[in-house]
């Protein structure tokens, strides 16, 4: 199984970016995130490869959009 560490982006609302930022990095730490873009809520993500499912429920859990 490959557990290279995958990007990708996700979106949050703009008073959320922070509060999205610590919740992921404190689970663990099963993310990196960075904010690519405040104005419009463009956020990076760098994950595991395996950890990247529960990740990207996480982030849509907290309302954020996955990007492709």
């Amino acid at each position: 199984m490959n557990n290279d560490s995958i990007e990708f982006f996700a979106k949050a609302s703009r008073n959320r970016i922070a509060y999205v930022t610590k919740i992921v990095e404190g689970m663990s730490h099963l993310a990196i995130i960075s904010t690519v873009d405040r104005q419009q809520g463009t956020l990076r993500v760098i994950c595991d490869g395996q950890a990247a499912p529960q990740v990207k429920k996480i982030l849509q859990d907290l309302d954020c959009e996955i990007l492709l």
